[in-house]
């Protein structure tokens, strides 16, 4: 858990739902583009990784009220264990740290320069803390992802102190999203509350929660890297981690291509753990391709940008976030 007071720095304007050093796997070509296809205007389009995936101050803090806070409270006591309870707690005390302060700060009769400076400070850290929070996410999940793109997953038959931040980096690539954001505004809270508000805190309790689970449930989970050597490569898509089970299913199946080549799977099973690699066919890629699209909320990425756009103009079906 990093320090409040290391949250407190110039925040970003552009802040990513997606790893810019993952999309750098799609990257190819002059000025390392990769290319991505925007939905929302039909339109395939060489890009940098650092200007797509992202959205001016996506993760930004609210300010909250006390209901919400009560809610935020409330819900990270549902966690299923006792660590991830404790985890939970330190989580929403870092992230309503601000609106706490406010109100404190409120009491006291400051001069206009130093109302001032105080509100700066605030507004500064509800816009940086939560990419800074999932800066660490990326830090802690980048030597998993290399090996994985080197078709190594042996690290998930490790101890769970060594297999822990690869899970949670994981979730967090679940949750981080736009399009799981947008999956849950329809939802409704308690007393008038606005899960759109306190989403920014919430989606860090849905990490952590899937995040434990994969966790506890690793020892009896499928674990399958596929290797595609066909002519058509994997995309990625701005929701990288997708479940390709409906929600039926008790327990996810989690889909994640790492590369153009490469991809993760992990199933949970009833038998022991099993690490395989397995080869797959051309029409195997392209159901996960539109499996990809299907979950992405507007922007699909690759190496190819008018299989890119020819992708796109299949039919889309919705996903919402139980799916």
């Amino acid at each position: 858990m990093p320090k409040p007071e290391s949250m407190i720095r110039k925040a970003p304007v552009n802040q990513h739902y997606v790893w810019r050093h993952y999309l750098k796997a799609w990257s190819k070509g002059k000025g390392n583009a990769v290319w991505c296809y925007r939905q929302s205007d039909k339109t395939a389009f060489p890009a940098n990784p650092r200007n797509v995936g992202s959205s001016r101050y996506f993760y930004r803090v609210e300010e909250f009220s006390e209901p919400e806070i009560e809610y935020l409270r409330d819900q990270a006591e549902r966690a299923m264990t006792d660590a991830g309870r404790v985890l939970n707690r330190e989580l929403v005390d870092m992230f309503t740290m601000v609106s706490n302060l406010r109100r404190q700060v409120a009491e006291h009769d400051l001069d206009a320069d130093e109302a001032a400076e105080m509100e700066a400070r605030f507004l500064e850290t509800e816009r940086g803390m939560g990419e800074r929070w999932h800066w660490r996410f990326e830090e802690d999940g980048l030597p998993f992802v290399e090996r994985l793109r080197k078709r190594d997953a042996s690290f998930l038959s490790s101890d769970e102190k060594v297999v822990f931040p690869f899970c949670f980096f994981l979730a967090a690539q679940y949750a981080r999203t736009k399009q799981m954001r947008k999956a849950v505004r329809a939802a409704m809270l308690p007393h008038g509350l606005d899960l759109d508000r306190v989403w920014s805190v919430e989606s860090h309790l849905w990490a952590n929660q899937i995040g434990l689970a994969i966790l506890r449930h690793l020892r009896r989970t499928h674990v399958e890297l596929l290797v595609n050597e066909s002519p058509v490569a994997f995309i990625a898509g701005d929701q990288p981690v997708i479940n390709l089970r409906d929600s039926t299913h008790a327990m996810p199946e989690f889909y994640y291509p790492v590369s153009p080549d490469t991809a993760l799977i992990l199933r949970v099973v009833a038998e022991e753990q099993s690490i395989s690699t397995r080869s797959v066919s051309q029409y195997e890629v392209e159901n996960y391709n539109h499996m990809i699209f299907r979950w992405s909320d507007d922007q699909i990425y690759g190496q190819d940008g008018q299989y890119l756009s020819s992708l796109a103009g299949l039919p889309k079906h919705s996903i919402n976030a139980s799916s």
